[in-house]
């Protein structure tokens, strides 16, 4: 699902398909006071967007959305709520975490295993290119 969010002190706003929000999910965010934009519609709020500062993450700002801010609009950069967020791990994802790692490193050491078994022996099929 890709978005983008606003939320400044007086409003909360996802701007989104609105084909691709159910009505529970829908019922939940009006109940939360989140607004709901057509996806469409990010370009010409933040061109109308009247504010002194505006803060971004730039390693997730798109060239069209940067753009799209009023120059006279300070912007101060750092790294987004979200992505702060999804850097706490609890112990059940820390745990999932190392046993994705031991599996990709069973995973490398069976694929070095087979190549240094296997190089210098297959048949010479080269591609052949039209």
């Amino acid at each position: 699902m890709t978005g983008y969010g606003f939320i400044d002190s007086k409003r909360a706003i996802i701007f989104i398909d609105p084909l691709k929000i159910t009505d529970s999910l829908r019922s939940t965010l009006n109940e939360e006071n989140v607004e709901l934009m057509d996806y469409e519609s990010i370009t010409p709020f933040l061109q109308n967007l009247k504010l002194n500062t505006l803060f971004i993450d730039p390693d997730h700002t798109n060239s069209l959305i940067y753009h799209s801010i009023l120059k006279t609009c300070q912007l101060i950069e750092g790294l987004s709520i979200p992505n702060l967020l999804k850097s706490v791990k609890n112990e059940v994802e820390i745990g999932a975490t190392k046993a994705v790692h031991r599996r990709d490193g069973a995973a490398m050491i069976n694929f070095l295993f087979w190549l240094k078994s296997n190089i210098g022996k297959e048949k010479n099929n080269r591609i052949k290119y039209l």
